[in-house]
């Protein structure tokens, strides 16, 4: 599909604290053959701040023997089967940091156009590190084909980015001490892909903890501004669910060995935090770097439904960032490759 070029009309230009845009363009994604999605997105955005949300109205429907798009009906019933799209999800995501990148270019005015391609990947500049996104910022202007970047201290290249994920690919099926070699290797991109930050991972850190055995953390990133980060890493052909039977409501359980990783990074959090000899001090984080989902669902027939059910489990657990390693390759995939989009 081509480019497509949404005009925003602001339609409360009266709000003193928000404003709100409007479109009559759609983008439409095609499930299957005659069955789409029309996506129309909305915006919002704080005059205190300019800072934009990004709203979204889709509508499942069919093309008419004129062509025209039709909403399709579903009539009431007591069974109802939702159904869950990655690729839907993948696309509203990529759309709404399309948005987002046009916003931060453009002046708050009565409308404000965004460009959108599907065959781009954009980036959310919003979320990430302020050392991190001005290095994609002027990512134009440096070049990753001038083969050195610097970022604070680091020196970033091109070619170690690759050379980062093609060792992690050759190790994905590999024990747990193989790819943690790997990882350490690489500390310095890792904590700019795992945090968006240039930070040191120390890598086998212990800690102690009153009245508890020594506890050791896999890595933590020890010069980060609190709150900091512990970091857990464990092999990426452990499954992550049982999917030798669905339960009710879409449900799939999980595996004994991710239950307990994600039981485990959260005593270990707990422990950190009661470790400090500063009762104010901020709680950390944790990341636990664990499986991967692409290669265990791609293939399944529920894979939608399966990578919704790790979606659930992501959210309950807010303060563990659960992270696959194909996340990991797809992201120093865009750090590689954000210059060329």
């Amino acid at each position: 599909m081509e480019a497509i070029i949404f005009n925003f009309n602001c339609v409360n230009a009266n709000n003193n604290n928000q404003r709100v845009y409007k479109t009559e363009q759609h983008y439409f994604l095609q499930i299957i053959e005659n069955k789409w999605y029309q996506i129309t997105p909305s915006l919002a955005i704080d005059i205190s701040t300019n800072k934009p949300k990004v709203g979204f109205e889709v509508l499942k429907g069919y093309a008419d023997e004129d062509n025209i798009f039709r909403i399709e009906y579903i009539k009431k019933q007591s069974q109802k089967k939702y159904e869950i799209r990655s690729k839907l999800l993948d696309t509203m995501i990529n759309l709404e940091a399309a948005i987002h990148v046009a916003v931060k270019k453009s002046r708050l005015g009565q409308t404000i156009s965004a460009e959108f391609d599907d065959k781009k990947q954009y980036i959310r500049l919003e979320n990430i590190n302020e050392k991190l996104k001005e290095y994609l910022e002027n990512i134009d202007e440096i070049g990753l084909n001038d083969d050195l970047i610097l970022l604070g201290q680091v020196k970033t290249t091109k070619k170690t980015m690759e050379c980062f994920r093609n060792d992690l690919v050759s190790v994905l099926d590999e024990n747990e001490p193989t790819i943690h070699k790997v990882l350490k290797k690489y500390s310095r991109i890792l904590s700019l892909v795992l945090l968006g930050v240039d930070s040191t991972l120390k890598f086998e850190f212990t800690f102690e903890t009153e009245g508890m055995e020594s506890n050791r953390a896999d890595a933590i990133d020890i010069d980060s501004i609190d709150p900091k980060n512990i970091i857990e890493i464990k092999r990426a052909n452990e499954c992550l669910f049982d999917k030798s039977k669905r339960y009710r409501n879409n449900t799939y359980s999980l595996t004994k060995a991710f239950s307990s990783a994600i039981q485990q990074a959260n005593v270990q959090r707990h422990h950190f935090a009661s470790s400090s000899k500063d009762p104010l001090s901020p709680l950390c984080k944790s990341i636990l770097i664990i499986g991967n989902a692409f290669k265990e669902f791609s293939q399944h027939p529920d894979k939608d439904i399966l990578n919704y059910n790790l979606s659930v489990v992501k959210y309950d657990n807010k303060d563990i960032t659960i992270m696959t390693y194909d996340e990991i390759l797809t992201r120093i995939n865009s750090l590689i490759s954000v210059n060329s989009n």
